[in-house]
């Protein structure tokens, strides 16, 4: 229910579409939480989440986590395309399983769109330290980490702008 129709076409034009373009197109009191509310939600769910739990993680992003082939004979690997997190659509999402542990366990999951400026969404953890792209590193790409609840969290960027393009969630025993 489109409850102001001159809104829906400014946020289609930024990049919100479908439900998110709807429900933020309503009266604020209606509105959905902004994308930075919702990540920072969903930060929280997965930093005391199980990772191991492979159904708990398809549920929560939407998306199939299908094993596939691994380097590391002591790794297990999934991945799943597609999917939303943060309300945000997911092009891709990887989890590395320790075989022996499954408490060892690294979640990655890549925006299609990067969209909320880094620095200003990491302010809200005293903890935040940047690392710069390595220039020894040709694929090598800036990233925020911090922890969240005592576990590590990361939000990678794109090389050259300050936009969230992946959270990656690290659990160790």
């Amino acid at each position: 229910m489109i409850r102001s129709a001159s809104a829906l076409p400014l946020l289609m034009a930024w990049g919100v579409s479908g439900p998110d373009a709807v429900a933020q197109s309503g009266p604020p009191a209606e509105r959905l939480p902004s994308f930075e509310a919702a990540l920072k939600a969903d930060i929280r769910t997965f930093a005391a989440a199980d990772l191991s739990n492979v159904q708990f993680l398809q549920d929560k992003l939407s998306t199939r986590l299908e094993e596939g082939p691994s380097s590391n004979p002591r790794l297990t690997i999934r991945h799943g395309k597609g999917g939303r997190f943060a309300r945000q659509e997911i092009g891709d999402v990887e989890l590395r399983t320790e075989k022996d542990s499954g408490a060892q366990s690294i979640l990655i999951i890549n925006f299609v769109q990067p969209r909320v400026q880094a620095s200003t969404f990491v302010a809200s953890w005293p903890d935040a330290t940047l690392t710069p792209a390595s220039p020894h590193a040709s694929g090598s790409t800036p990233y925020w980490g911090f922890k969240e609840g005592g576990r590590p969290v990361f939000i990678g960027m794109p090389r050259d702008k300050d936009l969230i393009s992946s959270v990656s969630f690290h659990r160790k025993p």
